[in-house]
């Protein structure tokens, strides 16, 4: 990371203060993906990325850190693995749900609904990540299809059509209304870990 600073100021002016970032040069994000590559692969190939991805979020909890805004576009891929991108919103210790918290976060169907009330945890992660599970076991044509299933089925409760079923029990309890029914990182990772073996 480095700090940056301009010198050329009048004399009253304080410098300005720069941020610059310096990250790794990644092969595409994940909506990249979706957009492009993902017609082609089945679910076993796409269940993987969604596996580095909740391995990732579970190491982030695991330091009680919220990242406040899981999707596609911050998911990036290099060599074939995930990596989690974009902290600007990411906090630590709000596990305590009964403190307010900021509500000008997440995006657009990522975002769980108790948000908005201010009053929410670590669980709005596995909101999201559930979310992007149905979105890689989703068969769609198009982004447009794609959007308009996610919607329909936010509006009716009811999963879309995916291309395997044995998640569906899991998925519904990732996007739980009711933040406390959903469950922590560690036992979707013990739930996926009894599916596949």
């Amino acid at each position: 990371m480095y700090i940056l600073m301009d010198f050329e100021v009048t004399s009253l002016q304080k410098p300005a203060l720069f941020l610059c970032i310096q990250m790794e040069l990644c092969d595409m994000t994940l909506k990249e993906y979706m957009m492009t590559k993902i017609y082609h692969d089945n679910h076993t190939t796409r269940l993987s990325f969604w596996y580095g991805l909740i391995n990732a979020v579970h190491h982030l909890h695991g330091y009680n850190i919220v990242h406040r805004d899981i999707k596609p576009s911050n998911i990036f891929f290099k060599d074939g693995i995930i990596k989690l991108a974009d902290f600007g919103l990411a906090c630590q210790n709000i596990n305590n749900i009964t403190s307010k918290k900021s509500i000008d976060i997440g995006c657009s169907y990522y975002r769980a609904p108790e948000i908005d009330s201010g009053y929410y945890n670590s669980s709005i992660d596995i909101y999201s990540v559930g979310i992007i599970l149905i979105e890689l076991l989703l068969q769609y044509n198009t982004m447009y299809e794609k959007d308009q299933l996610i919607s329909s089925m936010l509006k009716t409760k009811e999963l879309p059509k995916l291309m395997i079923n044995i998640y569906n029990d899991l998925i519904v309890q990732m996007i739980s209304i009711d933040s406390i029914l959903r469950p922590n990182t560690m036992n979707i990772i013990k739930k996926i870990e009894k599916i596949i073996l």
